[in-house]
């Protein structure tokens, strides 16, 4: 397994300067912010956790860039490319549709021997996946991420009230495409779950794809910073399943925080990479908090090219509706994620 950095934690409160904070956007020479709008093409609601991170962006004086996936019903409603497109801002410059494929070169070019923190707090899930494949692709400029965690998250406190996550279709992201699990090719099979706190969302793929519950394993989440968060992971896929699989000695407990982690506190990454050892051909699906794609990627860069072309990464692209979280409790750093070459 390839050595990654450990990961750096601050407390963090709203209102309050975090110099800490400040000296990492200083030692960055840019950063990369999350740009989603709202199915209707409006901004979405800003969190306290984005806001505190503007202030401080303006007090460090860094550079921000940023990007998001395009959105077919916003960006070009009668063009149905657009959807595999990301919109790159820069500073002082208007955003510039990419094509997926492009998106690497682009990276590279413009971020070339800088070093630069991508926001996992704003940047959509398939941004976070693009971005850390470019930059272990083209290895032209240094890589770290940022993540703020919040105070509360209000839909584990209150699931009941909160309404379903909405989720595109089901497919492997782009960049990360494996095509060698066709039908009725014989060997091992692991479908390997990263359970977040959404009902019902880990079932879409369980029923989409026809899997016996016996090759299904649970990545739990446990975070110290979501009340009621692992009872609330249980209940995503539904207990019965949950207990079934956890009886079967099925469920493995992680910190989503952490990438790579250690035998008290496994991470997510280290957790997938030994589970997939000796297994043919394995499914992820990354549903906790947005470090767990991070995660994933990570583990994506593990692997062998042949272990990749029988290891599935599939996901549900959820769709931005509103804020979903309260306050700010700690920053967390992912520093030197990639390096370059």
């Amino acid at each position: 397994m390839n050595e990654i950095a450990s990961e750096r934690v601050f407390p963090a409160r709203l209102n309050q300067v975090n110099p800490d904070l400040l000296a990492i956007l200083a030692g960055h020479d840019a950063v990369l912010l999350g740009d989603e709008l709202k199915p209707n093409g409006q901004a979405c609601d800003i969190e306290q956790r984005q806001q505190y991170l503007d202030q401080h962006l303006a007090a460090a004086q860094t550079t921000a860039w940023r990007l998001r996936a395009g959105n077919a019903a916003v960006d070009d409603a009668g063009d149905s490319r657009v959807k595999d497109r990301f919109l790159l801002t820069g500073p002082g410059a208007p955003a510039a549709p990419v094509p997926w494929y492009e998106l690497p070169a682009v990276l590279s070019q413009a971020f070339r021997g800088k070093r630069v923190l991508a926001d996992l707090t704003s940047l959509g899930g398939s941004s976070v996946l693009q971005v850390h494949a470019a930059a272990m692709g083209q290895q032209t400029f240094g890589l770290s991420y940022l993540y703020l965690t919040p105070e509360q998250y209000p839909q584990t406190q209150r699931p009941d009230e909160t309404p379903p996550v909405v989720t595109r279709t089901i497919k492997q992201p782009h960049g990360y495409r494996s095509f060698g699990q066709e039908q009725g090719e014989g060997g091992t099979r692991q479908h390997l779950i990263v359970l977040g706190f959404d009902r019902h969302r880990p079932n879409k793929f369980i029923e989409h794809y026809q899997w016996p519950n016996e090759e299904i394993r649970l990545l739990l989440c446990k975070p110290a910073y979501v009340e009621q968060g692992e009872e609330q992971a249980r209940k995503s896929i539904g207990q019965a399943l949950f207990e079934e699989l956890e009886c079967a000695g099925r469920v493995h407990e992680v910190n989503p925080l952490r990438v790579v982690g250690v035998a008290a506190s496994p991470g997510v990454a280290d957790t997938l990479y030994g589970l997939a050892q000796g297994v043919d051909y394995v499914d992820v699906v990354p549903l906790g908090p947005k470090p767990t794609l991070l995660a994933v990627a990570v583990f994506w860069h593990m692997l062998t090219e042949a272990q990749r072309e029988r290891t599935r990464l599939l996901y549900d692209f959820p769709v931005v509706r509103q804020s979903r979280s309260v306050g700010i409790k700690q920053v967390w750093l992912y520093p030197n994620m990639v390096t370059q070459g």
